[in-house]
C-alpha cells in the first residue's frame, strides 16, 4: 500500500505504515531520501525522477 505524488517539484512515495527494509533499501537505490516533514520519500520531480519511482514500484512489486 503506497501512493505515488507528483508534486510540482518533487516525486514523492507514500506508504501506509514505515515500509520493509528491504523496500527502503530498493527506494534509497533509485535515489530517494525520506523526508520526515512530509511524511514521504521524495526526489525532484525530473524526468529522471518520474523514471526512477517507475522503476522503484516495479522493484517494490517484485518483493511483495
Amino acid at each position: 500500500p503506497y501512493t505515488t505524488l507528483f508534486r510540482s517539484e518533487r516525486v514523492q512515495l507514500v506508504f501506509d505504515d514505515k515500509p520493509a527494509a528491504e523496500v527502503r533499501d530498493i527506494v534509497k537505490q533509485w535515489g530517494f531520501r525520506w523526508a520526515p516533514s512530509h511524511g514521504a520519500w521524495q526526489r525532484q520531480n525530473t524526468s529522471n525522477g518520474r523514471y526512477a519511482a517507475k522503476q522503484a514500484i516495479k522493484a517494490i512489486e517484485e518483493v511483495r
